[in-house]
């Protein structure tokens, strides 16, 4: 039996494919469909997240790229506007290395161009260890580590999100951090691009830290880079209205052009 990925598609006009990112969903972007009129909307589920089925194959960033390259083609889309968040992100980018022409533009939202380094590598390989002996453990240490310091606003958000994560499987959530710490550097696929590029970051991301962004956005020179204040991985959560405000602005440039 064939796995089955879930997808939502809405309203219609120039295709825009939103991907979520790891431990998440599609309903992730929630906050900025009121801002999408006049777009047709892809939201797929990446496999073994939310109510898509894991692939038996070994996971990697190039394959679940391919499962929304595959989407793409299902609905007869040319190139699309792409935005992804976190390991989104990641996904967009091996996109962007596989078939750059399917690529209109991109937002890197709370995510990275960069590969993992050493030091990350193996913090991946000992949250895999985890996930295997205790899994809510590291659900919830996860997700809580993805807000700003001092946010205690969004402990209902957490909880939430800790319980979609928790009916995630121990195999799935391995697999995608195999996927993110084998993944590929693509700084110089972006700085070389043919396409309009933008980050959406936060000051205060302990994931991404913002000296190290931007580090990366010295090489990579893309065309708008907006770092929120106070911020930290979840824009989406965090500051929803400025970052939907951001991603309005930007397609509104990018048509200008």
């Amino acid at each position: 039996m064939e796995p089955e990925i879930k997808v939502d598609v809405f309203g219609e006009g120039k295709p825009l494919l939103l991907i979520h990112g790891f431990l998440e969903r599609g309903a992730m972007w929630e906050f900025l469909l009121p801002r999408l009129e006049g777009r047709t909307v892809i939201i797929p589920d990446i496999p073994g997240h939310g109510e898509s089925d894991l692939l038996e194959e070994e996971a990697t960033l190039e394959l679940y790229a391919s499962v929304c390259l595959d989407i793409l083609d299902q609905i007869d889309e040319g190139p699309v506007d792409i935005i992804g968040h976190s390991m989104g992100g990641y996904i967009a980018c091996a996109i962007a290395g596989m078939e750059p022409d399917r690529v209109a533009s991109l937002v890197l939202m709370n995510s990275t161009a960069s590969a993992d380094d050493p030091d990350k590598k193996v913090a991946r390989d000992r949250a895999i260890e985890i996930v295997e002996t205790d899994k809510k453990k590291y659900t919830r240490g996860m997700i809580s580590g993805l807000f700003a310091e001092g946010k205690d606003e969004f402990q209902e958000v957490i909880d939430h999100l800790v319980e979609e994560a928790n009916e995630m499987s121990s195999e799935a959530i391995s697999k995608a951090l195999s996927a993110m710490r084998d993944r590929k550097d693509s700084v110089q696929l972006l700085a070389d691009r043919s396409f309009p590029l933008a980050y959406l970051l936060g000051d205060k991301d302990a994931r991404l830290p913002i000296e190290m962004m931007e580090e990366e956005c010295d090489k990579v020179q893309p065309d708008e880079v907006c770092i929120l204040e106070g911020i930290g991985h979840m824009s989406q959560f965090e500051a929803p209205e400025v970052s939907a405000d951001f991603i309005e602005h930007w397609y509104a440039a990018i048509a200008r052009s």
